[in-house]
C-alpha cells in the first residue's frame, strides 16, 4: 500500500474498495499516533524554556570561597574560577629560630646536662635534635634560653601558645613552660605537644624537656611559641593537636603569608607515565606519556611503575588502566593494579580493591577498582605491575584516577593553576590585614604593611644614645616611607640571629627592641651585639658595618669590646662563633659578611604599620578552571614562580642538576634560593622542558631535586623553574572567590578574560617598547664638572653623563664631561634612589689630560659608585687632566 511521504499514512488507490468508516477511523487512528498531545508538546517547550532561563539568561555569580589545604568542590558544569579576596596573616615565632635544627645546634644549650646531637629523622618536615641526658641530679636537659637577658617574658592577662614536637626513646617525657606542662607518654612515637599560658602576672620562663631518670634520651623538633588574640586562644579549646600543629606550624623569627596559589587538578589525577617512577628490580618504560610496555622475560620478580598523589581522606575514586597481555607462562599469575595509603609516619598500608583489578587472562582488557581514601591518608602510592611468575610482553596504556564511583572516560591530566606573588602581612590579633582583591582581571593588594631589610647599605645614623651595656641607634632607613610625623608606629624587628625585638615606645630603656618615631627608626644594641664599649662613639661607617654582619674588636688584644684606644679590628659575626679568622680585618668592612659556618646571621627586618594604607598590583600567573562535577581543589603558599637557575653538570652521572647540595660528592652542587617541597616545572627559554627528572635522596635541598641527562640539556637556553617551598609557610585561613551561575556567565567570563588578556598584553607591548627605547636621565654635575659638548666649538656629537635603568634592575651610565675637580674621592653626580648599587662597585675608565695635540695624553681612571649613589674619582695616578672623561661601559645591579 501506498503511504505519505512525510507522515508515512496509508493512501487509497483506484484498486481498493471503499469503507468510509473504516478509512476514516485508520486515518484518525495513523494522526493520532505521529502527532504530541497538548501537554507533550508543552512539557518539552517548557524544558526548552527552563533551559533558556537557567543557561542562557544572566544571573548572579555563586559565591565559592575555599580553605586552606585540599578539598573536594562541586560544580554544576565547567567554568572559571574568580579569586575575590585574600586576607593576610602573621605568625611570630617569640623563639626566633632556636628550635630549627637545620644546620646546626642550639647556641643556648647546656653541655653540662646533656649531650646534643643532630638527627637525620624528620617530623612534619622539620629536623630534629637527639638529647641524652647526662645529670642525675638536674632532668631539665634542654632548657631553651640559657642566658637570662633572652628568657621570654609572658606579660599577665596576654594569650600564648607553645607547640613543639616530641619523641621519648627510652622514658616518658615532660615538656614545661610557664607552670603549664605536657605529658608525652608514648616511647618512640611524635608526640605533638600543645601548650596554652595565660599568665595572671608577669613572668620570665624557659621551655624546660624533662626526663625520667639519668641517660634518657629523647628527640625534639620545631618548638614555637606564639601570642595569640584571646579568640584564637579560646579556639584551641575546640581543636585537636593535630589541627593546632596545622594552624600553627613552625616558622623562623616572623613570617607572613607568602605566595599564595590555589590548583585546580584535572578530571584525571594521574600524571602521565613519564613521571611515574621504577617501584621493583624490572621497570615499565614509556613509549608515550600515557603509554608503558615491559617485555619480560624474568619469572622471578616483579614488573611494576608507581606514582604518588594526595586525596582528600574519605573520598571514593576509581582507578583503571587498559592492558594487552601477551603471556608466556601464566597459571594463576597475571597483571594488577595495587593502592597503598601513607600515613603522617610513614606507615603505609594496602587498600583492599576489587577483583576486577587483577586479570589473567590473554589480550586487551580493562583493570579497574573503586577504593575510599582512609581517614589517616597523608598521601596515596599507586602501582601497575606484572605478577612474578608472568612472563611475555606487557602494554599498559590511558591510567586514570577519578573522583567517586562512576566510570569515566580517559582524559590526559589538565591542571590549571592562579599563581600570585606577594606577601600579605597582619597584626597579631588579625584586625588590621594587608587584602587581596580583583578587578578588571588583575589582582592588587591594598597594603597596610610593609617589610624591610635593614643592611649598611639601606640605613644611616644621624644620631645615638649610650647606655650601661648598650646603644640606642637613631637610623634614617632609605627602603622606609609612608610614616606619620610625631607619632609611635606599629612595628615588630628580627635581629641578625632569629630574635625579635619588640616595640619599646622608650627605646632607651633596655636593649634589643626597637621603635619608629617622627620617621626615625631607633634600636637598642647591645655592646656584646656589636663590639662597641660605652666610651667609644662609634662612626657611621662602623654602624654600617655592624649592620652588614662583622663584630668590631680590639685588633691589639683581639678581644672586644673597642674602647677607643688599640686596633680597630671587625670579624664576620657568624665566624667570631666559631673562632677563626677567615673574615678578620683592620679596615672598616663596607659589604655584607660572608656567610661563614653555621650561617645563622642575616640582615635585620623591620615590618610595620603604614599610616596610610597603598595599593599595588600584583604579579599573577594563571587562571583556574573547574571541570563539571567533582574538583581536587589545593590552596596553598610558597610558590615560588620562575626563579633563574643555572644547572650544574655531574660529571660522574652525565647530568645535569638543579637543587642538588651534593652530599654525594659526585652530584653537582646547584640549590636553589630556598628548600624545596615540589619542583613543578622546569622552564626552557620559558618553555616547559618535560625532560627534568624528579629525585627525593639525600642530594635534595629540602624534598625534591631534579635532573636531566646531557643529552637532552640545551647549553645556551635559559633555565627557570616554579616550585613550593618546604619551610616557613604561613597558611591563610580562606579564600573568597566566586563562579558563574550558569553557561551564559561562564561564556562572558571567558570574553572577558580574554578581552583583560589583549588589554594588558597591549599594555605590555607598550612598555616593552618604552623600555627598548631607553629613556635617559641627565645627572645635575657636581665640582665643576659640565657635558664635553657644552661651549660653542666642542663636537656636539658627543652625550654629556647619562643613565637608565633597564627592565631587570640594571643601571647603565654613559657619556663625557669635562673640566671639573680631579682629585680623590671628588664626586661627579649623585644616583637618585633606585638607581643605586648594593655596596661600592669600581670600574676603570679612560680620561685626556690635555686637548693640546702636542702633549695628547690619555690616562686609565677609576670610577666609583657607592651604595649612597655617588659617583666619584677613585684614586687619580698620574697627571691632574680633565679635557675629558668617559664615563662609558660603567653598568651595575642595583638595589631592590
Amino acid at each position: 500500500m501506498a503511504t505519505t511521504p512525510k507522515l508515512n499514512l496509508p493512501l487509497i488507490d483506484h484498486t481498493m474498495i471503499a469503507d468510509v468508516p473504516r478509512d476514516m477511523n485508520a486515518l484518525a487512528n495513523a494522526l493520532d499516533a505521529k502527532v504530541e498531545t497538548t501537554e507533550g508538546a508543552q512539557a518539552k517547550a517548557d524544558h526548552v524554556k527552563t533551559y533558556v532561563d537557567t543557561e542562557l539568561l544572566e544571573t548572579a555569580s555563586k559565591p565559592l570561597n575555599l580553605n586552606y589545604g585540599k578539598q573536594i568542590v562541586e560544580a554544576e558544569n565547567t567554568c572559571l574560577y574568580e579569586l575575590t579576596g585574600l586576607k593576610g596573616r602573621t605568625l611570630v615565632n617569640l623563639l626566633g629560630r632556636r628550635s630549627n635544627f637545620e644546620d646546626a645546634l642550639p647556641v643556648d644549650r647546656n653541655p653540662s646536662l646533656a649531650i646534643f646531637e643532630l638527627d637525620a629523622e624528620r617530623v612534619n618536615n622539620l629536623r630534629s635534635l637527639k638529647i641524652t641526658n647526662k645529670h642525675a641530679a638536674d632532668r631539665r636537659f634542654m632548657s631553651f634560653f640559657d642566658a637570662t637577658s633572652d628568657i621570654p617574658t609572658f606579660y599577665a592577662n596576654k594569650y600564648y601558645l607553645c607547640v613543639g614536637h616530641v619523641k621519648p626513646l627510652t622514658n616518658q617525657t615532660v615538656v614545661e613552660m610557664a607552670g603549664t606542662s605536657f605529658l608525652c607518654p608514648t616511647i618512640n612515637t611524635w608526640t605533638n605537644v600543645v601548650l596554652k599560658i595565660n599568665p595572671t602576672t608577669d613572668k620570665m620562663s624557659k621551655i624546660n624537656i624533662i626526663s625520667t631518670t639519668v641517660n634518657d634520651v629523647v628527640k625534639i623538633a620545631g618548638f614555637r611559641l606564639l601570642e595569640l588574640s584571646k579568640a584564637d586562644y579560646d579556639e584551641i579549646a575546640t581543636m585537636t593537636d593535630d589541627q593546632v600543629v596545622a594552624k600553627y606550624p613552625y616558622v623562623d623569627s616572623l613570617q607572613n603569608v607568602a605566595n599564595p596559589y590555589v590548583i585546580g587538578y584535572g578530571e584525571n589525577l594521574l600524571p602521565p607515565f613519564t613521571e611515574w617512577y621504577p617501584t621493583s628490580q624490572i621497570n615499565l618504560t614509556p613509549v608515550s606519556a600515557y603509554e608503558a610496555t615491559v617485555n619480560k622475560k624474568d619469572g622471578a620478580n616483579y614488573a611494576t611503575a608507581g606514582a604518588e598523589l594526595v586525596l582528600t581522606p574519605n573520598t571514593d575514586a576509581r582507578f583503571a588502566v587498559t592492558r594487552t597481555a601477551n603471556f608466556t607462562a601464566a597459571g594463576t599469575y597475571g597483571t594488577y593494579l595495587n593502592v597503598f595509603s601513607v600515613d603522617g609516619a610513614g606507615n603505609q598500608t594496602q587498600i583492599s580493591l576489587a577483583d576486577t583489578s587483577y586479570n589473567t587472562t590473554k589480550g586487551t582488557r580493562d583493570l579497574y577498582s573503586t577504593f575510599r581514601v582512609p581517614s589517616d591518608s597523608v598521601y596515596i602510592r599507586v602501582i601497575v605491575g606484572v605478577d612474578t611468575i608472568s612472563t611475555g610482553t606487557f602494554t599498559f596504556k590511558n591510567p586514570v584516577i577519578t573522583l567517586g564511583t562512576v566510570a569515566k572516560l580517559f582524559v590526559p591530566r589538565q591542571d590549571s593553576m592562579i599563581k600570585l606573588t606577594t606577601e600579605l602581612a597582619s597584626n597579631v590579633d588579625g584586625t588590621v590585614t594587608d587584602e587581596l582583591f580583583a578587578k578588571d582581571g588583575q589582582y592588587w593588594k591594598l597594603a597596610k604593611w610593609k617589610k624591610v631589610l635593614s643592611d649598611g647599605s639601606s640605613i644611616s645614623s644621624p644620631g645615638m644614645t649610650t647606655k650601661t651595656g648598650y646603644k640606642v641607634l637613631a637610623l634614617t632607613h632609605n627602603q622606609i616611607g609612608g610614616l606619620p610625623d610625631n607619632v609611635h608606629v606599629n612595628i615588630i624587628g628580627v635581629k641578625y640571629d632569629g630574635k625579635i625585638l619588640p616595640f619599646m615606645a622608650d627605646a632607651t630603656a633596655g636593649v634589643d627592641v626597637v621603635n619608629i618615631y617622627n620617621k626615625t627608626v631607633y634600636i637598642s644594641v647591645s655592646n656584646a651585639d656589636s663590639g662597641w664599649g660605652d666610651a667609644y662613639t662609634p662612626t657611621a661607617d662602623e654602624i654600617k658595618a655592624y649592620f652588614n654582619g662583622y663584630i668590631m674588636f680590639n685588633g691589639a688584644n683581639e678581644q672586644p669590646p673597642y674602647n677607643g684606644t688599640g686596633k680597630k679590628a671587625w670579624i664576620a659575626i657568624d665566624e667570631a662563633y666559631l673562632g677563626s679568622s677567615a673574615t678578620r680585618t683592620e679596615v672598616c668592612p663596607t659589604s655584607q659578611a660572608p656567610k661563614v659556618g653555621r650561617a645563622s646571621w642575616q640582615p635585620y627586618q623591620l615590618q610595620y604599620q603604614l599610616a596610610t594604607p597603598t595599593i599595588e598590583p600584583i604579579p599573577h600567573e594563571g587562571k583556574l578552571m573547574l571541570h563539571n562535577g567533582a574538583n581536587l581543589i589545593e590552596c596553598g603558599v610558597g610558590m615560588e614562580v620562575h626563579e633563574h637557575t643555572n644547572p650544574a653538570f655531574s660529571v660522574a652521572y652525565d647530568t645535569y642538576e638543579i637543587n642538588s647540595i651534593g652530599k654525594n660528592p659526585l652530584v653537582a652542587v646547584n640549590p636553589l634560593k630556598n628548600k624545596v617541597s615540589k619542583i613543578r616545572t622546569v622552564f626552557r627559554n620559558r618553555v616547559p622542558d618535560t625532560k627534568w627528572i624528579s629525585n627525593t635522596d639525600e642530594n635534595s635541598n629540602g624534598a625534591m631535586r631534579v635532573f636531566c641527562k646531557a643529552s637532552d640539556y640545551n647549553t645556551t637556553a635559559v633555565y627557570h623553574v616554579t616550585y613550593t617551598r618546604l619551610e616557613n609557610n604561613v597558611p591563610f585561613t580562606s579564600i573568597n572567590g566566586q563562579v558563574s551561575g550558569n553557561i551564559r556567565g561562564t561564556v562572558n567570563d571567558l570574553v572577558d578574560s580574554a578581552t583583560q588578556l589583549d588589554t594588558r598584553l597591549s599594555i605590555v607591548e607598550r612598555m616593552k617598547v618604552m623600555k627598548d627605547s631607553h629613556a635617559y636621565i641627565h645627572p645635575t654635575l657636581l665640582n665643576g664638572w659640565v657635558p664635553y659638548a657644552a661651549t660653542a666649538g666642542d663636537d656636539q656629537s658627543y652625550d654629556t653623563a647619562r643613565y637608565y635603568k633597564d627592565g631587570t634592575g640594571r643601571v647603565y651610565i654613559s657619556g663625557i664631561i669635562k673640566g671639573g675637580a680631579i682629585t680623590n674621592d671628588t664626586i661627579l653626580f649623585v644616583l637618585p634612589v633606585g638607581y643605586r648599587p648594593h655596596g661600592l662597585e669600581t670600574f676603570a675608565t679612560v680620561r685626556l689630560l690635555s686637548s693640546d695635540l702636542s702633549n695628547y695624553k690619555e690616562e686609565l681612571t677609576r670610577i666609583a659608585v657607592t651604595s649612597a649613589g655617588d659617583v666619584m674619582i677613585k684614586n687619580v695616578l698620574g697627571t691632574a687632566g680633565n679635557a675629558w672623561l668617559n664615563l662609558s661601559g660603567i653598568s651595575f645591579q642595583s638595589q631592590k
